[in-house]
């Protein structure tokens, strides 16, 4: 938990956060999270979300 908080505090100091939502709503977290900063491969499991929803 603490390693998440510390990614999204990260994240969230340069990527918008509506961005932030709609990459979790895809289920694209970690992929969007490496266009700003090298990610950790062993935190994708980390950021997976298991129920993407489907698009309107």
């Amino acid at each position: 938990m603490c390693t998440l908080m510390e990614i999204y505090k990260r994240l969230l100091r340069e990527a918008s956060p509506l961005d932030l939502h709609e990459a979790c709503l895809a289920g694209k977290l970690f992929e969007f999270a490496e266009c700003f900063h090298k990610m950790d491969p062993s935190y994708r499991r980390l950021m997976k979300n298991f129920y993407p929803l489907p698009e309107h």
